[in-house]
């Protein structure tokens, strides 16, 4: 927000110094001119050095969310098991979240899984990760944890996870269709350099709003599917 609003600052200010070369004052000092012309190309030249680096980083957001998106639609058609219970122990300390969550699983499929799926937000990293009294594997694709553990048909299995980090905003509602995110309040305008910006979660020393759709404590099953809005 800061950096768009010092691009805008500075290219208005670089183009308020080039306005001066066309009011043909203190034409008996050339040098002068020379140097308020270098002085309105510097700082023009910042201004939208700033306005393209916001542009990377809603570029960059877009990619993130883009990968988010395809990491659920690749997992779509893995078995889940049905969450039973779930007990949460959370500890907001400043911009991170510290993270205790007590699950009971059941395998009500019918089949034997050889693995199962954990969904938890992007930025959170998880710590440990225990099922019933046994450390177990796991490997991770951002928002998507899969368990290294068979399941058999019926079984009930005890998931304790403890994590801790951030929130990435960039996993709330991935259904949501990526021209609306860039919609502008002036129509025909680059969009990326006229966001409106939203937040859809607030962690800091001052409030706490979290969401579900932010995955802020792990589930079986995702809150969204954007293969299927």
């Amino acid at each position: 927000y800061l950096l768009q609003r010092l691009g805008w600052l500075l290219a208005g200010v670089g183009l308020f110094f080039f306005s001066i070369l066309f009011c043909r004052r203190l034409e008996n000092r050339p040098g002068e001119r020379v140097a308020t012309g270098k002085k309105a190309g510097g700082i023009l030249l910042l201004g939208l050095a700033c306005l393209l680096a916001v542009q990377g980083i809603y570029s960059r957001k877009y990619a993130r969310r883009a990968r988010y998106a395809e990491v659920y639609d690749r997992h779509v058609n893995h078995d889940r098991l049905y969450l039973l219970t779930q007990e949460l122990y959370v500890t907001p300390a400043g911009r991170r979240l510290k993270g205790l969550s007590r699950m009971k699983l059941l395998n009500e499929t019918g089949k034997v899984l050889p693995d199962f799926l954990l969904y938890l937000n992007p930025g959170l990293r998880v710590k440990s990760l225990t099922v019933g009294d046994d450390t177990v594997s796991f490997r991770r694709k951002d928002q998507v944890i899969v368990v290294g553990k068979s399941v058999l048909p019926g079984d009930t299995l005890r998931v304790e996870m403890v994590y801790e980090g951030g929130i990435d905003e960039n996993i709330f509602y991935l259904d949501v269709p990526e021209e609306e995110l860039k919609d502008s309040w002036v129509e025909g305008h680059p969009r990326d350099l006229c966001p409106r910006g939203k937040r859809y979660a607030y962690l800091d020393e001052h409030q706490v709003l979290l969401n579900p759709e932010g995955l802020w404590y792990p589930v079986t099953v995702p809150p969204v599917n954007p293969a299927s809005p």
